[in-house]
């Protein structure tokens, strides 16, 4: 008698290799890239503006509000309350030894762009502006009557477009990750555990996003018309996705899992993944 449940799980795979150019071409160790910063969150001043100000407003005078979201609550207060409960919850972690705080009063990912050509540079910015905007309405912010959730979750939005052509044109996953990791370590958040890299909280820390032109074209010739409920923006745009890139995946030798470090996430449900992940676990994930 022969198959799964005669002999068990099947035996361990070996892993595909590294990308070999990585050997010939390496990514410095630490690193930092050109970096083109969009969307409201660009204006906070993380030298002065306090990430917990809106936590301490809600107990002046709409503290109930926040309690009722953090229960039942619609699809878009929820995803406000993961991505400020994600801000409120890392903000004031120390990970250095000698105590200094590198606070990040914003949400989002840094969003690395892997192609050069002439139709993709031109479409570059009306796709970016295009999903901020999609953002935007899922949070349900500039909303009439306002919804100060939204407001403020939209208010710390940003996503960071690193842009390196001579680094980053037609480059690997493999190479994406090295590159990041090269741009968290720079950063100087957190001090090495022991000789290794520690990869710390906030989600932005820990994943990152890629576009192709592929994905540049998609983001562009999005059309929200007057679509402002999330729910609707859901069903429409939900199924566009892009790669969501795992700082800590170490390429093991062998392995039954086909996980690789990668995974694609909606393009909608940015805030969602962003407080669902702040323990870096994209392995698991589930939209």
């Amino acid at each position: 008698m022969t198959g799964r449940g005669a002999n068990g799980p099947p035996p361990p795979r070996p892993t595909t290799p590294q990308e070999p150019t990585l050997v010939a071409r390496p990514v410095p160790h630490k690193r930092a890239f050109p970096i083109q910063s969009l969307g409201p969150g660009v204006a906070i001043d993380a030298s002065n503006d306090d990430p917990s100000r809106w936590l301490a407003h809600a107990q002046e005078g709409w503290w109930k509000e926040f309690e009722r979201v953090a229960g039942p609550c619609d699809y878009d207060e929820r995803e406000n309350y993961l991505v400020l409960n994600a801000i409120r919850g890392s903000e004031a972690v120390v990970w250095r030894e000698d105590d200094v705080l590198v606070p990040q009063p914003t949400w989002g990912f840094h969003v690395f762009l892997t192609d050069y050509d002439q139709a993709t540079r031109d479409s570059i910015p009306r796709a970016m502006d295009n999903w901020v905007e999609l953002i935007r309405r899922m949070q349900g912010a500039n909303a009439d009557p306002p919804d100060l959730y939204g407001d403020e979750s939209f208010r710390r939005f940003k996503l960071d477009l690193v842009d390196e052509q001579e680094t980053l044109a037609g480059a690997s996953i493999d190479r994406v990750r090295e590159c990041f990791r090269a741009l968290i370590r720079s950063l100087e958040i957190a001090d090495d555990y022991e000789g290794e890299d520690r990869w710390v909280p906030p989600t932005r820390n820990m994943v990152c996003l890629v576009l192709n032109a592929d994905k540049v074209q998609m983001l562009a010739s999005l059309t929200l018309g007057d679509v402002m409920d999330p729910v609707d923006l859901y069903r429409a745009h939900g199924s566009h996705r892009v790669q969501a890139v795992d700082i800590m995946w170490q390429r093991p030798e062998t392995t039954r899992s086909k996980y690789r470090g990668v995974k694609d996430i909606s393009i909608v449900t940015l805030a969602r993944t962003y407080g669902v992940l702040m323990d870096g676990n994209l392995g698991g994930y589930h939209e």
